[in-house]
């Protein structure tokens, strides 16, 4: 699915290029006035509500994913707490705690842990480790979506400017805009499908 939608961006990228030339070169010539002052407020305004949106959507799923994540690590924990004693000792589970990631992944696969709770420290340990590349995959989102909320505002800002002395500039900002907003919605919808990828 996610090969599918990096091919579509690259599809709607090329035809919205296609479209910018298309436009710009034969239609807006034909009508000038076709994209006037009003339209171009509306247009970036409307976009940047969009990617607002957006943003919130994306929060949303993050924060719901990250929360799933984070319990079943701590149910873990809760796990091996109650079975001091039996199989554990706390002063294992508080050593364990404190390591850095990789220094878990390196005491399990050396086999320097309990045997008798290898599986559950093995399982903490993959969890905390998809968290971690967790993380890691929402900044690019992020980063695309503040890109995308920068180049609009600058638009917005300048829009009387730019349709007064730059009428043709004017018609390649607003594809520009356009195919970045193409390009975030299907981003963020990758995102979002990789967040439940490989649930644990």
């Amino acid at each position: 699915m996610k090969k599918n939608i990096n091919k579509i961006i690259i599809v709607i990228s090329i035809i919205v290029v296609i479209s910018i030339y298309f436009f710009v070169h034969i239609f807006a010539k034909s009508f000038p006035e076709f994209f006037s002052e009003n339209s171009s407020f509306y247009f970036y305004s409307s976009i940047l509500q969009a990617n607002a949106a957006i943003f919130s959507i994306i929060g949303v799923f993050f924060i719901f994913r990250f929360q799933s994540l984070q319990s079943s690590i701590d149910t873990i924990k809760s796990s091996l707490i109650s079975d001091q004693g039996r199989k554990s000792f706390p002063s294992e589970i508080v050593e364990f705690d404190n390591l850095q990631l990789c220094e878990k992944r390196e005491k399990i696969n050396n086999g320097s842990v309990n045997k008798a709770i290898i599986k559950s420290l093995s399982l903490w340990t993959e969890r905390e480790e998809y968290l971690a590349s967790f993380k890691q995959l929402i900044k690019k989102p992020a980063y695309i979506i503040t890109c995308g909320i920068f180049l609009e505002s600058i638009s917005l800002f300048t829009v009387n400017f730019v349709h007064t002395y730059y009428k043709t500039l004017e018609y390649y900002i607003g594809f520009t805009n356009l195919l970045m907003e193409i390009i975030i919605i299907l981003y963020v919808l990758k995102t979002i499908l990789s967040f439940f990828d490989n649930t644990k």
